[in-house]
C-alpha cells in the first residue's frame, strides 16, 4: 500500500511547490545578500515566492510591481519597499533602504 501511496505524495508535493512560483516574476527563487565591501560576503539570503518573502529569515506577505529590469517588493503589513533592479537572470542589486548603499543580490542553485 505504501508503494502505491508513495507516487501520489510525491506529485501533490510538486504541485504545492509549483503553487507558490510565479511565472512573471524574475525575483522568484533564493538569493544571496552580498556587500560592496570585498567580493563574496554574504549578509543573509533573501527567498522570493508568489505572494510572501523570507528576507533575512523573516516571513513577511509582499505584493510586487515590476516594470522591465526593476522590481518594488512592497511588504502589506510593515517593512521598507525594496527597491531591486535585475541585472542578469542571476544578479540583481538594491539599495539598503535604511543606509542608502548599493548591494548585490546573487541567485542561489
Amino acid at each position: 500500500m505504501c508503494d502505491r501511496l508513495a507516487p501520489i505524495l510525491a506529485a501533490l508535493a510538486l504541485l504545492a511547490g509549483c503553487a507558490s512560483y510565479d511565472y512573471g516574476n524574475p525575483l522568484n527563487g533564493r538569493w544571496s545578500l552580498q556587500a560592496p565591501i570585498g567580493s563574496g560576503f554574504t549578509l543573509g539570503t533573501y527567498t522570493f515566492y508568489r505572494d510572501s518573502a523570507e528576507i533575512l529569515g523573516i516571513d513577511q506577505e509582499v505584493d510586487y510591481a515590476i516594470d522591465g529590469d526593476r522590481i518594488q517588493v512592497i511588504p502589506r503589513d510593515f517593512g521598507p519597499t525594496l527597491n531591486i533592479r535585475m541585472i542578469d537572470a542571476n544578479t540583481a542589486e538594491m539599495r539598503d533602504p535604511l543606509m542608502g548603499s548599493l548591494l548585490t543580490l546573487r541567485r542561489l542553485r
